[in-house]
């Protein structure tokens, strides 16, 4: 019932993309003088099953950068100083590139030279 006292009925069958709509000015009901029971014949034993789409989707995973990219990490071996924001930089990528642990261990070095890299590999 709206609050205008309107009576608004959708009548469908369940998984039918075909429903009706009624809508009454005036609620008829019949009259009596005496107590009755209630029916539930009329009341569904099982709502209808729906399936619900995420309204927000997951952001879909952004490749990491080439190697000379300028939007690539970089790491300066003669100022070592560069090592905080290499790895910050690299961390930020691999999140928004949706790697892996494994991925994004190995993956760790693909902005490094070839010489660099070596170094890193070697590290006790």
């Amino acid at each position: 019932m709206t609050t205008t006292g309107k009576v608004v009925a959708i009548i469908g069958h369940p998984g039918s993309q075909e429903n009706h709509t009624f809508i009454s000015e005036k609620l008829y009901m019949p009259t009596t003088n005496h107590a009755t029971a209630i029916s539930t014949s009329a009341i569904p034993t099982a709502m209808p099953t729906t399936t619900s789409v995420p309204i927000n989707p997951p952001p879909a995973p952004i490749p990491l950068p080439q190697w000379q990219s300028p939007m690539a990490s970089c790491f300066d071996p003669k100022n070592p100083s560069t090592l905080c924001k290499y790895l910050l930089d690299y961390e930020s990528l691999a999140e928004a590139a949706q790697l892996t642990p494994g991925e994004h261990l190995a993956q760790a070095t693909c902005y490094l030279t070839e010489e660099d890299k070596g170094d890193w590999e070697n590290l006790p």
